[in-house]
């Protein structure tokens, strides 16, 4: 009977060992894996594939039950030799011992298929973050892409109604970015870009993300008053109209026009972005390079339909219709998002 729990203690502390194992490989990829990414760091450009990163999904399920059935069978293992004890008693101890060997056999085999599938894990930890960093940052600036900013908003919006945090947000558009692209070339256009998403990297210390919204234009969120925002993109436009780009031989001077807003109480995320919007159009229309700050009475008037003779209204601009391709676009990429998790799920 001694014999038999002495047994019984050993294997119960050979398994609680392992399990300990597991718990600290699990809980070292988990820790690890909620690691947040810098909105501002700069990655080498490359494409995200929706069913690359599912087929990382499943490879890391798959190992996740791997593991599981190892513990299974080591747990069994561990039963059928107490089992096997229970008709020892009394018998010699070199009869006894084969028996332990075994047991402490089966822990180390344990041990090394446990560190092989760490190891695993932490191989497809690294694949599975820099998926995720690519999904979110804009290959040619390094910055937040449009998918990062529209969560950034989201946690914002959250936030404000919680606990009445401020939410400014700061659109900064490249002034006839066009005419640069027909004059150098998209590669000169490239350089631009690059240059212009450098300095709003450079002074994104006070931000809570910078990100390219799409094509020429930026969107710097803030948890701050919108005088603190204008304030911050009064700086960013002096910067960038004092600068000279040296870019395939030519020197290049740019300049950059913005709007800033700051959400109010009872509006969404919605008025927020249409707001700074409207206020861009206004530093756009009275000359640019220069920041414009939302104003209710001015911006509602100046961009209020007219509907003239026919009823039908003006048409679209083409930065409207351009915005209205992208909202399109994201709703496709949120609806694959959608489907690449429920799919991780079976």
């Amino acid at each position: 009977m001694i014999l038999s729990q002495i047994l019984y203690l050993m294997t119960g502390l050979l398994f609680g060992t392992t399990l300990l194992a597991v718990g600290i490989a699990i809980g070292f990829w988990m820790a690890r894996r909620s690691g947040s990414v810098n909105p501002v760091q700069e990655i080498a450009p490359s494409k995200f594939d929706p069913r690359e990163f599912l087929s990382m999904v499943r490879t890391i399920a798959e190992s996740t039950n791997h593991i599981a059935t190892d513990i299974s069978q080591y747990q069994a293992r561990m039963h059928e030799l107490v089992e096997m004890s229970r008709n020892l008693n009394g018998k010699d101890a070199a009869e006894i011992k084969p028996i332990l060997d075994q047991i402490l056999i089966a822990n180390n085999q344990m041990q090394d298929r446990l560190e092989a599938a760490e190891k695993k894990l932490e191989q497809q930890h690294s694949q599975l973050e820099s998926y995720l960093t690519e999904a979110r940052t804009d290959a040619l600036t390094g910055l937040a892409n449009r998918r990062a900013f529209d969560q950034g908003l989201d946690e914002l919006y959250a936030q404000h109604l919680n606990a009445g945090q401020p939410l400014s947000l700061v659109l900064l558009d490249v002034d006839h970015f066009k005419k640069i692209n027909d004059t150098y070339g998209h590669a000169v256009g490239d350089v631009v870009l690059k240059r212009v998403a450098d300095h709003l990297a450079t002074s994104a210390e006070d931000c809570y993300l910078v990100a390219r919204y799409g094509g020429e234009e930026f969107g710097v969120l803030f948890t701050d008053t919108v005088e603190n925002a204008t304030l911050y993109a009064e700086s960013l436009r002096k910067t960038l109209a004092g600068d000279s780009i040296e870019a395939e031989g030519h020197t290049i001077r740019v300049t950059a026009s913005a709007g800033v807003a700051q959400l109010r109480t009872g509006e969404r995320i919605g008025d927020l972005v249409r707001h700074s919007d409207q206020a861009l159009y206004r530093a756009k229309d009275q000359g640019r390079n220069q920041v414009a700050v939302y104003d209710e009475l001015h911006d509602e008037s100046r961009h209020s339909p007219d509907l003239g003779e026919s009823g039908l209204g003006n048409p679209p601009s083409v930065h409207e219709t351009i915005r209205g391709i992208e909202e399109i676009e994201k709703r496709v990429q949120d609806h694959l998002n959608q489907m690449v998790h429920e799919e991780s799920k079976r």
